[in-house]
């Protein structure tokens, strides 16, 4: 009998990375629109000679063509969806090569891949230089994902216990280790930042709302067995394990006072619930100062991120890249 724990399935891995990327690149507004003659977003790319087995280099650091078409194949269903909705295209034999206003979806997928491509190898590149990550090349990725593999398949032989997948798959593996080093350099951005107080305040004062605490919710809770009760519940009163108790707790924030959930399940006992109230308690500028560092922290990584996106220099393979496509 073999003993896994719960984890997330592989498609969840997969969204990892692409939550990461996408906080990282809204942030600093990065963009490849017109990237052959360079850009506002991203330094120039250049067409030029790369070290062998790359298809480019970011500031020296080589990437494979294996590496870029990871984030490739996450784009083939977005950017089919996106000339669906705006162009009513369809998915014919010649769909990734026809144009729709002046470009393919072929170039158009490449280029949101090697825009994100970008963003979370540039987050690899800091980590490195801060000297909190070794070897960063895929070729090392992947030879720790062979090593991983093997090692839980030996753990499921003798049936031992452990966390997560049996086996990681590329794309997964690759999710798991950025999600990894993104949460590594924001821990290592807020241990290097040391903002004021006043300039914590000023962020405070922008949107007190967004540190408000939890609600806390108090509610008339009728036993279909007999009996009623009143009782106040707050985020922290409902214990982790109680998924029944943590529902409700959710569900009360949909519904207004004076309406009822029906059917709920509170201490093993098949109820309803009636919202009576609802407090929101206001969370002053000290008990929010820890939260409020971290959000300063990240922005000052996403600020760096994009200066250093855009003094990068792009090395590009170009026959090699125009080679490249979904088809």
């Amino acid at each position: 009998m073999k003993f896994i724990l719960p984890s997330k399935t592989t498609m969840e891995w997969r969204s990892v990375i692409r939550k990461a990327v996408a906080v990282a690149a809204a942030a600093a507004c990065l963009t490849l629109g017109g990237w052959r003659a360079g850009t506002a977003g991203i330094g120039p790319l250049t067409a030029a000679a790369v070290p062998e087995g790359a298809l480019l280099t970011i500031d020296g650091y080589p990437v494979p063509k294996e590496e870029f078409q990871l984030f490739l194949q996450e784009e083939r269903a977005l950017t089919a969806a996106y000339f669906s909705k705006t162009y009513g295209a369809e998915a014919d034999a010649e769909f990734w090569k026809r144009e729709f206003a002046g470009q393919t979806p072929n170039d158009y997928g490449k280029k949101k891949a090697l825009n994100k491509l970008l963003t979370v190898k540039m987050q690899a590149i800091l980590l490195h230089e801060r000297g909190l990550a070794g070897d960063i090349s895929y070729g090392k990725l992947a030879a720790e994902r062979e090593k991983v593999n093997a090692r839980r398949a030996e753990q499921l032989r003798a049936d031992e216990i452990f966390y997560g997948l049996t086996e990681f798959d590329e794309p997964t593996y690759y999710a798991y280790i950025a999600a990894q080093r993104l949460g590594d350099l924001v821990q290592s951005q807020y241990e290097l930042t040391a903002p004021a107080d006043q300039q914590l305040k000023e962020l405070y004062e922008k949107a007190p709302e967004r540190y408000a605490a939890p609600p806390v919710y108090t509610c008339r809770i009728s036993y279909y067995d007999g009996g009623e009760e009143t009782v106040v519940l707050t985020a922290g009163s409902i214990s982790k394990e109680d998924s029944y108790g943590q529902l409700i707790y959710q569900k009360l924030g949909s519904i207004s006072p004076g309406e009822t959930l029906p059917q709920v399940n509170y201490l093993g006992r098949e109820a309803a619930a009636t919202l009576l109230s609802v407090e929101q308690p206001e969370v002053g500028f000290g008990q929010a100062r820890e939260s409020l560092r971290r959000e300063w922290a990240q922005q000052e990584l996403w600020a760096l991120l994009q200066q250093r996106i855009a003094a990068a220099a792009i090395k590009l393979d170009q026959r090699q890249y125009d080679a490249i496509g979904f088809d």
